[in-house]
């Protein structure tokens, strides 16, 4: 019995409108009435409520969240953070120095950020962010770094695909010292500490819960989900990942803009 969900966000929980539809909400309303817990396993960082309008309605759906693809969790009225190496953070930060149109932000402990431009106003709601919360990249941020995120123009509805060579760059840097992702069609790149992803804070919960590996499922798209999706008997791509995600996925449900979630809780894991 499934006593257990985790969800990724963008293009699995979220449609593409960037919303909860309301047949998800009543699905996912319905597993909490069934004493089923329920958590969110993004890349995203924890201020959904402004980066998404969240209000406490849907909070109230969550036992807790997975974020910055794993260095983030907040359970139990508790925020765990996984720092990057300060000196793979200095690396980084040098390596992205030499190319003039790409912008990069740290995500730092306790949710500030830091940027090596001048974050607009007009950007401060996209990313969930306060102005006081935002300072301009410097040596004092290389020992708080919780997540890099490396990208052309305002990230947000960004078209532009990152320098070619870039990703080779930063991968070397990190090596065996931090996990790197190339996403969004190769507009974002992403670090975080090497000890953790999805599938590893995933664990984390799990094991604090009490649950065995066959009472949670996990649902996901990307090829960030791909470890998390890979080690567990329950796990559900949705009909928009692609290859590689539905491969080694147990389900494959409809996509994001289809109902996926709901069909999968409802008639591929028959929860509800």
């Amino acid at each position: 019995m499934i006593k257990a969900l985790f969800f990724d966000l963008d293009d699995t929980l979220l449609t593409s409108s960037k919303k909860i539809s309301d047949l998800s909400f009543e699905t996912l309303r319905t597993c909490k009435e069934k004493g089923i817990y329920v958590f969110v396993v993004t890349a995203r960082a924890p201020m959904l409520d402004v980066m998404l309008g969240w209000d406490e309605c849907v909070y109230s759906l969550l036992d807790g969240g997975i974020y910055c693809n794993g260095a983030c969790i907040q359970y139990q009225d508790t925020s765990l953070y996984s720092l990057i190496a300060p000196d793979i953070v200095e690396k980084c930060v040098e390596c992205v120095a030499k190319y003039p149109d790409v912008h990069m932000a740290l995500h730092l402990e306790e949710d500030d950020h830091a940027f090596n431009y001048a974050l607009p106003d007009d950007m401060l709601v996209p990313w969930g962010l306060k102005r006081e919360e935002v300072c301009m990249i410097d040596a004092s941020c290389f020992a708080k770094s919780v997540k890099i995120l490396i990208y052309s123009k305002n990230l947000v509805d960004n078209e532009l695909v990152l320098p070619s060579g870039l990703y080779k760059e930063i991968e070397e840097i990190c090596q065996n010292s931090a996990n790197v992702y190339l996403l969004d069609q190769g507009k974002t790149i992403q670090v975080i500490d090497r000890e953790v992803n999805k599938y590893t804070s995933v664990e984390y919960i799990r094991e604090r819960l009490g649950l065995s590996r066959d009472e949670i499922a996990v649902f996901g798209d990307g090829e960030n989900d791909i470890d998390m999706l890979s080690l567990y008997p329950n796990s559900v791509a949705m009909g928009n990942a692609n290859d590689p995600v539905k491969e080694i996925a147990k389900y494959i449900t409809l996509s994001n803009d289809e109902e996926g979630i709901s069909f999968a809780i409802h008639d591929l894991l028959e929860i509800i």
